[in-house]
């Protein structure tokens, strides 16, 4: 047994199919996991070598012998390229369930067994005809892993991997599964309710999808249906049903569910080749069509039991004689009922087992590792279904007397114990658990979880970035009050509502968050921060521009350029009171053709002209020279507003009181319009590459199009004609002054931005025509 703990990378792939050839089995392990689980896990499974992609060093001593792909590529070649000859019923991997004794439970699977499933796979799903490029979204612990690698590989397909960063990033995903023409991908229900949301929202598709499978959790007919309508004719829609001890699939569900209550679970189908499936009384014997019963899973894809577990497998392995014939079973403790057309449905659970999110869980390994805390007298786990149709974890707890512990401590040290799909959303105190007549817990007199918010006022959020957050904390999670010190989970969260929360960061401010960036610091305080540095540049995934008012634009596009700093967020309070227009407020790009490249990404867009600019400050200089651009390349452009910026006539050298002077206006300007006092590094440096930029290029020529100068209050005289900033001259069409509100400083602010708007509002719609006084050349 060798146990493999490395990200999924190809290199994974590889080290995977080469254990296989060796003859050996393999043990998927998962990075994230607390070391003491992993600990277990190895132990239990007997692995002799453990496998990484690099250094780990707290993985020392999980296995007797440990070593990096690296080194295995370094050692001496096998005298046996070919390898040895595997038996058919020789194990082929090992996967962990959760498990009701608090411990995981290893399933070993043979060659036999998933050879047999992946031969059902290639005639239901026509793998050989219909598909050919396969999206991987499973954690490779996950054993829906093994069965997207083994439906790629063995029919000659290619395999995509998709990493958790992009599987969190629904927008991206699907831009993916497009760019690399992905036509089969296996979605848990989660996942595929974030894709279906997004597609609905943004007006995308599916319908270049060959073979769309959703499986391993409740699927609502509603959301099939919904999902249904976004495929194409030659799409296959299928809903899928397995288990690990049955080697990953078992039966299958396919059509559009037409006529089904809206509510109601889509069935699980008929089996697929080699597998079979039976509804048996409590007597073991089968049950007619309607009648419920317990489910049982027969066929070639039965696993070989559990590991080290006798007394768990003889309770869920088992020998039956049906139908005139001896066949192995698997109990899934599944309720189910046969349909009169002969498919079968799922009906709840006859034991304490439940699915979350993908995942197969045995609430009493929760209950275990809890009631072993200390402080912990009696407790008490259950799922509770939330808004957007999975389910959430709820721990209760009795404290023992005398003991106070928090619900934040338990999450936390269950979080060093539990993978993360089983630690609690929520954590709730009770002086004593409700019990039934006959002593059970009754779960249902259990109440709704809330927030706790702990001791002392919550740290109130003071920057955009933080209120930001916060507000979206507010909406996702249904709080009334969210402090800076508040954990994300802790208050609520899920894996889903963090997908969640990123699309909405994401169409707020255009950039990409990397998921694993929100995870290193899940209170408020941490993801705002971490959102402050991309949009300052300090960490990579600021997009070249952001959207205002999108879809609302009914009055056409304003194209913004960037003053000294580089971000287009000082537009958002201008785009607030302009909401007839659209807002494309670009952020710095960097490089000596920076001109060409906005010239560039304006063409990108699907608006094709006539183009409207305007510039604050710096901003004003660059809108120019990208105006000169577009006209040059036979784009019309008709409105050039320039916000308070000093046309530069002439090359100059640039001085260190200059960038003393720009760094000042810099950290007054990204305080007024963020809140915030930290100016990155990497601000700096773009604002010094900005000013050298523009040292380098005096606004010579003129455009074709108007020229509109919004002053600020002080400083019209400046821009007359003759004097050293004007822009008359500038336009062989008409050069127009006006007198703007508030200091240069203060006219994007709120209390200005408002006025300048409608002023705005005035001079494009050509309302406004009449100059300044004093500004008139």
């Amino acid at each position: 047994m060798v146990a493999l703990c490395l990200d999924k990378t190809p290199e994974l792939v590889v080290t995977l199919l080469a254990v296989l050839r060796a003859g050996g089995a393999y043990l998927p392990l998962d990075p994230g996991y607390p070391v003491d689980r992993l600990a277990y896990m190895t132990a239990n499974a007997d692995a002799v070598l453990l496998l990484t992609d690099r250094d780990r060093p707290e993985l020392a001593g999980l296995a007797p012998q440990s070593l990096t792909v690296g080194q295995l590529e370094t050692g001496p070649d096998s005298a046996d390229p070919d390898g040895p000859a595997v038996a058919l019923d020789a194990p082929a991997y090992v996967i962990y369930t959760s498990g009701s004794t608090g411990r995981p439970k290893a399933v070993r699977v043979s060659h036999r067994n998933l050879a047999s499933v992946y031969a059902g796979w290639r005639a239901a799903y026509r793998l050989d005809q219909d598909v050919r490029v396969h999206l991987q979204m499973a954690a490779q612990s996950f054993d829906v892993f093994t069965g997207d690698l083994v439906r790629a590989l063995c029919s000659g397909g290619t395999l995509v991997l998709v990493d958790r960063d992009l599987l969190f990033d629904t927008a991206r995903l699907h831009r993916t599964m497009v760019e690399e023409r992905v036509d089969c991908a296996e979605f848990v229900p989660a996942v595929a309710r974030a894709l279906l949301a997004h597609c609905e929202r943004d007006g995308h598709r599916l319908d270049f999808m060959r073979l769309l499978i959703v499986g391993s959790d409740a699927w609502k007919a509603e959301e099939h249906q919904r999902l249904h309508a976004l495929c194409g004719p030659d799409t296959r829609l299928v809903n899928s049903y397995g288990l690990t001890e049955a080697t990953i699939d078992s039966a299958w569900f396919e059509g559009p569910a037409d006529g089904a209550e809206p509510g109601r679970m889509v069935p699980i189908g008929r089996p697929f080749p080699n597998s079979a499936l039976y509804v048996l009384d409590e007597h073991g014997e089968p049950v007619p069509p309607g009648v419920a019963g317990e489910l049982w899973v027969g066929g070639a894809g039965v696993a070989d039991g559990y590991v080290g577990d006798p007394e768990q497998t003889a309770q869920r392995f088992t020998t039956r004689a049906l139908g005139g014939r001896t066949v192995r079973l698997y109990r899934t403790g599944d309720l189910a009922h046969w349909d009169a057309d002969g498919t079968v449905r799922l009906l709840g659970r006859a034991d304490n087992q439940v699915k979350v999110r993908g995942h197969r869980i045995e609430l009493g390994e929760i209950e275990t590792q809890l009631a072993a805390l200390p402080g912990v007298g009696q407790c008490a786990v259950t799922v509770r279904q939330v808004d957007d149709g999975g389910g959430v974890l709820c721990a209760y707890y009795v404290p023992e007397p005398g003991a106070d512990p928090l619900p934040r401590e338990l999450r936390r040290s269950l979080a060093d114990r539990l993978p993360a799909f089983m630690t609690p959303s929520h954590l709730t105190a009770l002086p004593a658990l409700p019990l039934t007549p006959n002593g059970k817990v009754d779960t249902a007199a259990l109440p709704e979880p809330r927030f706790d918010p702990g001791d002392g006022e919550p740290e109130p959020p003071t920057t955009l970035f933080e209120v930001r957050m916060a507000e979206h904390w507010k909406s996702l999670l249904g709080l009334e009050l969210v402090g800076l010190q508040h954990d994300f989970f802790e208050a609520g969260g899920s894996s889903i509502k963090l997908i969640e929360l990123i699309h909405h960061l994401q169409a707020e401010f255009n950039l990409s968050i990397p998921v694993s960036l929100l995870f290193e610091s899940t209170t408020l305080r941490g993801m705002a921060r971490t959102l402050e540095h991309i949009i300052t540049g300090r960490i990579a995934g600021a997009r070249p521009y952001l959207c205002f008012n999108p879809g609302d634009g009914g009055d056409g596009t304003v194209f913004c350029f960037p003053p000294a700093g580089g971000h287009g967020l000082v537009y958002r309070q201008l785009a607030a009171h302009l909401p007839e227009y659209q807002f494309l407020a670009f952020n710095f790009l960097t490089g000596a053709d920076k001109v060409a490249r906005y010239a560039d990404l304006i063409e990108s867009f699907r608006e094709q002209g006539p183009y409207t600019l305007l510039g604050y400050s710096l901003g004003g200089n660059l809108a120019f020279e990208v105006a000169k651009e577009l006209e040059r390349r036979g784009h019309e452009v008709p409105h050039v507003l320039i916000v308070d910026s000093y046309r530069i006539t002439d090359a100059f050298e640039l001085r260190p009181e200059h960038l003393d002077a720009f760094e000042k206006e810099l950290r007054e300007h990204l305080h007024r319009h963020t809140g915030s006092d930290a100016v990155a590094e990497e601000t700096l440096s773009q604002a010094r590459e900005y000013l050298d930029f523009c040292s380098r290029t005096p606004n010579l020529g003129s455009v074709r199009g108007l020229i509109s100068v919004i002053s600020d209050e002080q400083k019209v005289p400046f821009y007359a004609a003759g004097n050293q900033g004007t822009w008359h001259g500038s336009s062989s069409a008409r050069t127009t002054v006006f007198r703007g509100f508030g200091s240069h400083a203060e006219m994007l602010d709120q209390d200005f931005a408002a006025r300048n708007a409608e002023l705005t509002r005035g001079i494009l719609t050509g309302t406004r025509t009449e100059g300044a006084a004093g500004a008139a050349g």
